[in-house]
């Protein structure tokens, strides 16, 4: 009795188990999570409760804290009926008797659904530009040094930068711009593949890493975006520089020649 009316001054989900991994007390936010009463629960284990794969997951947990004889902190997602994820913080307790031998645990459970979205949300602010969603210039960086220190050569790096954005600014306003590059961004995004990491990382410009990639196929994405219709019948115009590193060496020089490469480009393009 004494056990229970600690369970049920809990406000969120809590038991006991014995050593033997069975449950001696559950409070109602348990019974309320499974639709079932006290009685269908007490003296059943895990594999009782749960899915298999759930149910060896928890016996493990279980037996980690028992062994280690140290309060614990899980975080875990778990899905409802609805299929709506929820991240929770479980936190298991050894219980001792007087001569200091782990006879059970007391578990809780604590919703965090609330603070993941919101370290999700700041994690996605941190590597990603507001305006267009595509990866930030510091995400940008990171995974070059990355990439570098990798496997994943040959490594392609495209540089694009629209034309006369600045013209467009003066002439026509700050929102017709923001408009530019917002279908700039659609775009390049549009030509590169998922594992590409495609970047805005200054005003007009645009960067793109290609891991393990050749010039050949860099050169074939910067084709496609080239004869798409917006480019074509002159609603944006962008310039672009490739070049590729074989090795880790080769990146700082890779990253600088695509660079002027896009400003000849640039050039040659307000020539013709």
């Amino acid at each position: 009795r004494q056990q229970q009316a600690i369970l049920d001054n809990i406000p969120n989900i809590a038991w006991l188990k014995n050593r033997g991994g069975k449950y001696v007390a559950v409070n109602d936010p348990f019974n309320r999570a499974f639709d079932l009463g006290p009685e269908d629960l007490v003296g059943k284990n895990d594999y009782d409760i749960y899915p298999p794969e759930i149910a060896v997951k928890y016996e493990k947990d279980f037996r980690e804290v028992m062994a280690s004889g140290k309060r614990t902190y899980f975080e875990e997602s778990v899905a409802d009926q609805e299929g709506k994820v929820q991240h929770v913080e479980k936190i298991l307790t050894p219980i001792f008797n007087e001569k200091g031998v782990a006879i059970g645990i007391i578990g809780i459970v604590h919703d965090i659904t609330g603070r993941k979205e919101i370290e999700a949300k700041l994690q996605h602010e941190c590597t990603h530009d507001i305006m267009t969603g595509l990866y930030n210039r510091a995400f940008f960086d990171e995974e070059l040094e990355r990439f570098a220190h990798g496997r994943m050569f040959p490594m392609s790096i495209v540089m694009a930068d629209i034309n006369d954005l600045k013209t467009v600014n003066d002439t026509l306003g700050h929102e017709a711009g923001d408009s530019l590059i917002l279908l700039a961004a659609r775009i390049i995004l549009g030509a590169f593949r998922t594992e590409d990491i495609v970047a805005r990382i200054g005003g007009d410009e645009f960067a793109v890493l290609l891991p393990a990639t050749d010039k050949n196929v860099a050169e074939e994405a910067v084709r496609r975006i080239m004869r798409c219709p917006e480019i074509i019948n002159g609603q944006v115009s962008i310039a672009f520089g490739i070049a590729s590193a074989e090795n880790k060496e080769q990146v700082a020089e890779a990253l600088k020649r695509s660079d002027e490469r896009m400003y000849r480009d640039k050039s040659a393009q307000k020539e013709s």
